[in-house]
């Protein structure tokens, strides 16, 4: 029957083909594959029915009828089938994208613990995973950071110890005179030694307090300590003048912090003024050792 209504408008992106009936010939070949319902077929102007009066498969339209013999009196528009686009790589701009739009799930996946960063490139790089207990460590611009043993404090305590209810050495006045050390109390993390009242310090900032417990052998007379670095012939800790009365013990006291770049020797030195000085002994507890030089170090991490 003929069409009725408006005349189908242009179909955009489709093929068009026309052919030419003879009456007898059923079967035509299209340019591309499609189906029968993205098909639109006219005879004479007239639409035809889409699986009534003819079928698509592949490259195949097939009428029901013959159409009648006239020259392209067959008009075909048609839409293939399976087309798809395909994006270039590397063709995504970052415009292109929405932000907050790429989620987790779309990230690759990586090793379980390690962080992201960015490399001296300006390129995502990963930071390799640490251990329990660890922290991260900047190294500087161009460096990735790193998972490390978080840094602490070590501590070490070295003194003099003497017999109980005793005094100990005695210290000729006019010059510095090098304190008697003969015991390594504790050394948290192995970085000194202790030989003939040298301590050997390994690299590293430390905060030093020393002092011993002196008094003068006669008249009052002046005493001060310091920490010397013998390696370098240079003194880290000075410690202020005391007035010492005779047979009244104070403690001359030095402290500071001091850094080095490697093992360096050190002792406790003392200052006797005019007068000799002697390590006072002896105390409400008759039966405890006495302490006399001590050196207390605190190594920063």
């Amino acid at each position: 029957m003929p069409y009725l209504g408006n005349e189908p408008g242009a179909i955009t992106d489709a093929f068009t083909q026309t052919f030419t009936g003879d009456g007898s010939e059923t079967n035509f070949t299209l340019s591309q594959s499609s189906t029968t319902n993205a098909v639109f077929v006219r005879i004479h102007g007239v639409m035809q029915r889409n699986g009534t009066d003819f079928t698509v498969s592949g490259t195949t339209l097939a009428f029901t009828t013959a159409p009648p013999a006239a020259s392209n009196n067959i008009v075909v528009q048609f839409f293939t089938v399976g087309s798809i686009q395909t994006i270039a790589d590397d063709a995504v701009a970052t415009a292109k994208i929405a932000d907050n739009a790429v989620t987790l799930a779309k990230l690759a996946g990586g090793t379980d613990g390690n962080l992201i960063t960015f490399d001296a490139s300006g390129d995502p790089a990963f930071v390799a995973t640490g251990s329990s207990g660890q922290v991260l460590t900047s190294a500087g611009a161009g460096s990735p950071p790193t998972f490390g043993s978080a840094p602490g404090e070590e501590f070490l305590l070295y003194h003099h110890t003497g017999s109980s209810n005793s005094a100990g050495d005695t210290y000729s006045a006019g010059a510095f005179r090098t304190v008697t050390l003969d015991t390594e109390v504790y050394d948290t993390g192995n970085n000194g030694s202790l030989s003939t009242n040298v301590i050997t310090l390994a690299a590293g900032t430390y905060r030093v307090v020393a002092y011993t417990t002196i008094a003068s052998s006669s008249s009052t007379a002046y005493f001060a300590v310091r920490f010397r670095n013998t390696s370098d012939s240079s003194t880290v800790a000075n410690g202020a003048n005391i007035a010492v009365e005779q047979d009244r013990p104070v403690m001359p006291m030095c402290r500071n912090r001091f850094t080095i770049s490697g093992s360096k020797n050190f002792e406790l030195q003392v200052f006797p003024g005019t007068n000799n000085g002697y390590e006072f002994g002896g105390g409400p507890d008759n039966s405890a050792p006495e302490i006399f030089g001590v050196v207390q170090l605190t190594k920063e991490g």
